[in-house]
């Protein structure tokens, strides 16, 4: 159980750190990261058609299952094409999606929170009100309220920050808190 608790904050504290270097890069460069972030991921959906396509002609003789490789070719590659062509329409669902990100985050602060509520350490609450945070983050992603696509890609970034510089005060303070209860 150790070791499970021990991998879990490893994986916690590597996510908050991608999440601090993503974030500072959406700080710098927001329109320039997200649309290369756009064209990679089609490029990968457009590569992966094409292995279907050539999976398809190898294969369609052998196997009448590998008939399917067409049709997931051609909307993968669809969508890798329409991701390339038109990342800046791609850019506007990415904060949805990090909205759903944050808001899962800020039920694992509660989480947390409530751990470190039960190892009796004295600023638990702190946790909750980070969760608000993030709630007020991922609800400001989720209404939209900005016009430009760069502002939204800046509060991405200042969301990812402040998700990754959060999680690691939490994972810091449960730390201490086991650290103490062991003595």
């Amino acid at each position: 159980m150790e070791r499970v608790l021990k991998n879990t904050k490893v994986s916690i504290a590597l996510t908050a750190i991608l999440n601090i270097c993503l974030g500072i890069t959406l700080l710098v460069y927001p329109k320039m990261t997200m649309t290369a972030i756009c064209y990679a991921f089609g490029g990968v959906l457009i590569i992966c058609a094409l292995f279907h396509v050539f999976f398809y002609f190898k294969y369609k003789k052998q196997n009448s299952l590998v008939n399917f490789n067409i049709i997931i070719a051609i909307v993968t590659g669809v969508i890798g094409i329409w991701i390339v062509s038109k990342p800046s329409m791609v850019i506007y669902i990415i904060p949805v999606i990090f909205g759903f990100v944050l808001v899962i985050h800020s039920i694992v602060n509660v989480k947390q929170g409530i751990e470190l509520k039960e190892k009796f350490y004295q600023h638990w609450w702190i946790s909750f009100f980070m969760a608000v945070i993030h709630i007020g983050f991922a609800s400001l992603l989720f209404i939209n309220p900005f016009q430009a696509e760069t502002t939204l890609m800046i509060a991405i970034g200042i969301s990812l920050l402040y998700d990754g510089i959060s999680s690691i005060w939490i994972l810091t303070k449960i730390g201490k808190a086991e650290r103490e209860i062991k003595k």
